[in-house]
């Protein structure tokens, strides 16, 4: 079932099960699934969009290790991080941080940005990315 404000812009996956469809209704933006109407999700601005982004190609970096070599690296190698990164790869452990502008030593992005100690220096993420290339070995 297409959703009726869906653009004709779908994203077929080659051997996928589901067609997503994205559509803008009242200045936002939208992703559904055609397969099951129940999943909706909506970007109220790009700021938004771009984390939900962010996010899928952090997960495709565990996914693909060796299309990712460097993420091992940089997550142990890093000495701040935004907190998108640090909540994908490490546990929030203070209840108070000091942030600034710089640069994510992760993700490269230009924001807010905290030491990775207040996220158990990433630990998480590092445990995780090493289990998932010992899988695909």
């Amino acid at each position: 079932m297409t959703h009726p404000q869906a653009s004709s812009n779908k994203h077929d996956p080659k051997g996928g099960n589901c067609t997503h469809t994205a559509w803008v209704k009242n200045g936002r933006v939208f992703l559904s699934n055609d397969d099951d109407s129940y999943y909706q999700q909506d970007f109220k601005n790009r700021e938004e969009l771009q984390a939900f982004v962010d996010h899928l190609w952090r997960i495709a970096d565990e996914a693909w290790p060796k299309q990712s070599d460097d993420l091992l690296k940089r997550l142990r190698n890093a000495y701040q991080c935004c907190k998108s990164c640090g909540t994908t790869y490490g546990v929030y452990s203070v209840g108070c941080s000091s942030s600034r502008i710089g640069k994510c030593d992760v993700c490269d992005a230009e924001t807010y940005v905290t030491e990775t100690r207040d996220y158990a220096y990433l630990i998480t993420g590092i445990c995780r990315v090493e289990a998932a290339r010992k899988s695909a070995r």
